[in-house]
């Protein structure tokens, strides 16, 4: 009996560690020091990318590195979001160390890379969710 309740409250806590799916509209903008790229309306066609992290307790204190097109281009904590205008055509997300303020954060492990083609006026919606045995994980979202 005392092996089940040892199983149940691990996997309680465990799961507790999970990140919870943030929708886009309850997101919070982070400072723009930490929006690098893609942030001003181009004068030539462009599509929007959104990218959102989870909220939750794990590495609640670590930022992620958010690239477009191998390029940092911005610093997300949790429950932030970032819109890039990016040029029509093929491009890719994916995530990474955070190029601003990495020494709270020891866990490093990120995966993520999603080529696309957009076409002008387009949006793609994307989430950094995260998990005890994957890390970072980038996926493609709904709004």
């Amino acid at each position: 009996m005392k092996h089940y309740a040892v199983l149940l409250i691990t996997s309680l806590l465990l799961s507790g560690c999970a990140t919870q799916v943030v929708p886009p509209q309850q997101a919070e903008v982070p400072p723009p020091s930490r929006l690098m790229l893609y942030q001003n309306v181009p004068q030539t066609p462009y599509a929007t990318v959104v990218v959102v992290r989870d909220s939750g307790m794990l590495a609640g204190s670590c930022r992620t590195g958010v690239y477009i097109n191998g390029e940092f281009a911005a610093s997300l904590a949790a429950k932030e979001k970032a819109e890039f205008r990016v040029p029509v055509g093929n491009n890719e997300v994916s995530i990474g160390q955070d190029m601003i303020e990495n020494s709270l954060c020891i866990w490093r492990n990120t995966s993520g890379r999603l080529p696309m083609t957009l076409r002008a006026g387009e949006s793609r919606y994307f989430r950094i969710a995260g998990d005890m045995q994957r890390g970072f994980v980038l996926q493609a979202s709904r709004p």
